[in-house]
């Protein structure tokens, strides 16, 4: 993984190869799980990730 700073703010970027893909990321705040989109297009996955008022527990969520 490579840090990159970009005119959105900071993000992490990584390439892989063709296949299955399972990530665990720990949060330093709390996350508004209700609120998680993942969006896969043109081949590109883009999650974005509110921050909560509250700590919560883990949710799955799917990538449409």
């Amino acid at each position: 993984m490579q840090p990159r700073d970009g005119a959105e703010g900071s993000w992490w970027s990584m390439e892989r190869s063709t296949g299955d893909l399972r990530r665990l990321f720990r949060f330093a705040s709390p996350v508004d799980w209700d609120r998680v989109l993942a969006t896969l297009k043109n081949g590109v996955l883009s999650i974005t990730i509110p921050k909560a008022e509250a700590a919560s527990t883990g949710k799955r969520t799917d990538v449409k």
